[in-house]
């Protein structure tokens, strides 16, 4: 069987918001750091050989808009899975890693999902109000930066999902859910005003401006 030595990943551009693919041979790397950026010119990663068996990768978050450090085991790019990696401050999937043959063939299948999107993405037609979306999104990374952002279970496993009109937050170890509207001023000055957020443990809703839905409970936000 035939193993292709190569690094190879698909990820969004930061700049142009398409998917592309990244296919760097693990010999070429020996040789030092290696920058990859997107056809339109966007930064998309830099590669380099880490410790035994391991990968270092920094990413151009297209979240965040900005870079991150992941260290990532060459067995990922090698076999005939694919593997998601994702943003360490969010949670949400940035990219796959997996053989060149097999990430080629979903691409031309138009067989990959990402972030629950498929093929380029538009974020003017994908986001009601792209860039409220992304102060929004801005200032709850803040908030969970200064730890900030927490849920009565007591774990800190939590994740963002991103959605056309609002944010998800969501607690991976008891399910609760705190979605956070992001497509209207309104919706940016609640947030802004906000100084903590800590999710409940049952499923609940929040509308705009913290209004509580029926028979529901809300998560305390401050």
């Amino acid at each position: 069987m035939l193993i292709d030595a190569a690094a190879a990943m698909v990820m969004r551009c930061a700049k142009c918001g398409k998917l592309t693919l990244i296919s760097e041979s693990l010999f070429n790397l020996r040789r030092g750091i290696k920058e990859v950026d997107c056809p339109c010119g966007g930064s998309l990663a830099r590669l380099s050989l880490g410790k035994e068996g391991f990968l270092n990768l920094e990413i151009m978050c297209f979240i965040c808009e900005d870079w991150h450090f992941l260290t990532l085991p060459l067995a990922s790019f090698l076999g005939r899975e694919l593997e998601y990696f994702t943003c360490p401050e969010s949670g949400l999937e940035l990219g796959l890693t997996g053989s060149p043959g097999l990430l080629r063939e979903r691409m031309a299948a138009g067989d990959l999902e990402l972030m629950g999107l498929t093929g380029d993405l538009n974020l003017e037609e994908y986001f009601r109000e792209p860039d409220i979306m992304f102060q929004v999104l801005n200032y709850l990374y803040e908030l969970s930066r200064a730890g900030r952002v927490s849920c009565q279970c007591g774990h800190g496993r939590l994740e963002f999902k991103l959605y056309g009109e609002r944010v998800d937050i969501h607690c991976k170890y008891c399910g609760s859910l705190l979605p956070v509207p992001a497509a209207a001023p309104e919706d940016l000055e609640y947030v802004k005003g906000l100084v903590k957020l800590e999710l409940n443990t049952n499923l609940y809703m929040l509308t705009n401006f913290g209004q509580r839905t029926s028979g529901k409970k809300n998560p305390r936000c401050y």
